[in-house]
């Protein structure tokens, strides 16, 4: 029972949600940071969330076309993003792969479908 706390534990602090990779590392810029793979990673995280706050405003405008485009944007972004991280091996499982990313896809490809549906209307 200890040992599957400790495991429990260790879970949660190597696992981050993709606001936190989004954010991660980006106090202090170095071009160095251009070497390294999950530098990308963490900033096409933060376009996703910036891309995100974007469709909630072009909502209200009613702008279903543009909102079409930035969703399939966002959608490769999070797929290459997930690819990058899977063949870079800075993940040890699909476990560390919470549900929130299920749920952030699954919510773009929604938002194409019902955008799509608008633009022909």
């Amino acid at each position: 029972m200890n040992r599957k706390l400790e495991l429990e534990n260790g879970r949660k602090d190597s696992t981050l949600n993709a606001y936190q990779i989004g954010f991660t590392g980006f106090k202090e810029f170095e071009f160095r940071y251009f070497k390294d793979s999950f530098f990308y990673v963490s900033l096409s995280f933060a376009f996703i969330i910036f891309l995100s706050l974007g469709i909630l405003y072009l909502a209200f405008k009613e702008n279903y076309r543009f909102i079409f485009r930035i969703s399939v944007f966002n959608l490769i972004l999070l797929f290459s993003s997930i690819l990058i991280i899977i063949i870079g091996d800075f993940i040890d499982d699909f476990n560390q792969i919470r549900y929130g990313y299920y749920l952030l896809a699954l919510n773009i490809f929604a938002l194409i479908l019902v955008s799509r549906k608008l633009v022909k209307t």
